[in-house]
């Protein structure tokens, strides 16, 4: 069964780096790009999950409202030596 999961926007701001791309494999908390809020301050973008990027919607320097969807990942279920 695949799982897949939103990547939604933290906050309102600007996407100002983009640390993944599609295909790529990524690690839970793993940071997936930065967001400059409307006080300047960079935010991260990151999930609770492992696996793959299966969409990316971010462009940077887009200005994008918070929960605006960015993207999916298609989550590993695979266990590993800590499940």
């Amino acid at each position: 069964m695949r799982m897949v999961r939103e990547i939604s926007a933290p906050c309102n701001g600007y996407i100002k780096n983009i640390l993944v791309n599609r295909d790529d494999f990524v690690y839970e908390w793993q940071v997936l790009m930065m967001v400059q809020n409307e006080s300047g301050e960079s935010v991260p973008v990151h999930l609770s999950s492992s696996g793959y990027i299966d969409s990316l919607k971010a462009n940077l320097d887009k200005y994008i409202e918070k929960d605006t969807l960015i993207g999916h990942l298609v989550e590993d279920t695979l266990p590993c030596g800590s499940d």
